[in-house]
């Protein structure tokens, strides 16, 4: 009886949040600094091609000889890419891990952007916008997460309105970018501006494990 007792006293909830306290603690400085980095750097790249793509629809308009409404359909479609790519690499992020899924939702956009700049046509251009939403779909909760589980508990809130300080960031690029660029480079040029950033993210999400806490769930599934 006195073994069940230390059992369930060791599984207690008390215990889970001070273990939970222990792994945020347990990472080092360095680790702890490149998942807030790599947190906003992700939300400063969907802030930033979001209201980009809002600047182009005129030029696209005239581009592609489509009406407005159909060129203004492309941030529709971009935040329908959002809502199911969330909804996917929420999943991704629960089995394969946080750092996983960002990094390979930050490829997938690279990839997305790029076929923006190469597309043809109107229909293209919808697919590849649906597949650059769907990449960022996971960038701010899976971001928030991961910051939430490197970070000691007492420090939270504090690091996680850092990271949301990235999409305003990305949204006042938006803002000033564009009207400099576009005369020069052109509204697909534009999209190759958005994957610089995206270098910056995949870089510092290829030198990130996983965070301790999701490792020791991982840990407690298989047992």
């Amino acid at each position: 009886m006195n073994n069940s007792y230390q059992n369930t006293d060791h599984y207690s909830p008390e215990n889970k949040l001070s273990q939970q306290q222990q792994d945020g603690e347990e990472e080092t400085h360095s680790y702890k600094v490149k998942s807030v980095f790599t947190s906003v750097t992700g939300l400063m790249i969907e802030g930033f091609d979001l209201l980009m793509i809002g600047f182009l629809i005129s030029f696209i308009t005239v581009s592609l000889s489509v009406t407005p409404g159909e060129a203004g359909a492309l941030v529709s479609w971009s935040l329908l890419g959002t809502v199911v790519g969330g909804i996917t690499f929420g999943i991704i992020s629960d089995k394969y891990g946080r750092v996983f899924a960002l990094r390979w939702g930050i490829v997938l956009y690279m990839i997305a952007t790029a076929l923006c700049y190469f597309s043809v046509g109107y229909n293209d251009l919808v697919v590849y916008r649906f597949l650059v939403g769907f990449a960022m779909g996971g960038e701010l909760g899976i971001g928030m997460t991961l910051v939430a589980e490197a970070w000691p508990a007492n420090k939270r809130a504090q690091v996680s309105s850092y990271v949301g300080l990235g999409w305003q960031s990305g949204v006042f690029l938006a803002a000033v970018i564009p009207p400099l660029l576009l005369p020069i480079i052109g509204w697909k040029g534009m999209f190759l501006v958005g994957i610089l950033p995206a270098i910056l993210a995949f870089t510092l999400r290829s030198q990130l494990q996983e965070p301790k806490i999701f490792l020791r769930k991982v840990k407690e599934r298989k047992e």
